[in-house]
């Protein structure tokens, strides 16, 4: 969405998800794409099948498969993916990229072909991530990498037009980005604070990094971390309103916690209402 939103040219028509229906009226709902592109008077589309003559094709985040009539218009189809390909292929490279610690993320923008994330590359971009900030999530990640995604198409759609821009084939490594089980939303308190840290950061807002209380599953967001304190593992702290909990190696310091079925609360908050808490 926000790479549409700064794009500097006037699409033909957008194509997009379907209205998917919510509530208990089972009401259909219009996605932010739609409701973009009908504010902007621009053509909108939710069905492939139903596009034809087609010069250039940009896609971002569509996740359906884009038949090859498609891929083979005159200029082709044109992908954003955020990782530098051909590390992270799949599903999920900006949280991998997260849980893995890098440093750096990448933006790939690349010509599709009928092999998933394969297609030769046009340019890249990176942005950095810091794993200080309680605020750097996996959104906050996403908005970077649209904005460099962005930057990149209004920079070298042109070039790429006018056949000035060099396509490069992928080399290195090729890894996957499969998607997130949810054995791997569990926190383990006996790797090192910056591996836990790194897990919270990947999957806040959603799904949510979780640890267990007792029988009861609490998912940590807004977390920093320290190697120089250290308590046990699962033992907890207070330091001002941020719930301190050991690790193998280092601290968690973590601003908001969510109970299961409850709503979010400062560490003070959920220490005050469970003084002895341990986390396993």
């Amino acid at each position: 969405m926000q790479v549409l939103k700064n794009l500097e040219i006037n699409p033909t028509w957008i194509l997009t998800k379907p209205p998917s229906k919510s509530g208990r009226g089972l009401k259909l709902n219009s996605n932010p794409v739609m409701k973009y592109a009908a504010d902007k008077n621009w053509k909108c589309c939710t069905s492939i099948e139903k596009v034809n003559n087609v010069d250039l094709l940009l896609v971002v985040s569509y996740g359906n498969i884009i038949p090859d009539e498609m891929l083979n218009c005159k200029f082709g189809c044109l992908n954003l993916h955020p990782s530098f390909l051909p590390r992270y292929r799949g599903a999920t490279p900006i949280q991998r990229a997260i849980m893995s610690g890098d440093r750096e993320v990448g933006v790939s923008w690349i010509k599709l072909t009928s092999d998933l994330d394969a297609g030769p590359i046009l340019c890249q971009d990176k942005v950095l991530v810091n794993y200080q900030d309680k605020n750097e999530n996996y959104d906050s990640i996403k908005m970077k990498i649209a904005e460099s995604g962005s930057d990149l198409i209004n920079k070298h759609l042109e070039q790429y037009i006018n056949s000035e821009l060099k396509l490069t084939e992928q080399f290195g490594e090729t890894t996957w980005a499969n998607r997130i089980t949810k054995e791997e939303r569990v926190i383990d308190l006996n790797r090192t604070a910056k591996q836990c840290n790194n897990l919270i950061k990947a999957l806040d807002p959603y799904p949510g990094a979780r640890c267990k209380f007792n029988n009861e599953w609490i998912t940590f967001k807004k977390s920093s971390f320290s190697l120089t304190q250290n308590i046990n593992p699962g033992e907890v702290e207070l330091k001002g309103n941020s719930l301190v909990v050991g690790t193998s190696k280092g601290i968690l310091l973590i601003d908001t916690i969510t109970p299961q079925g409850k709503r979010p609360m400062s560490g003070r908050d959920f220490l005050n209402s469970r003084p002895n808490a341990k986390f396993s």
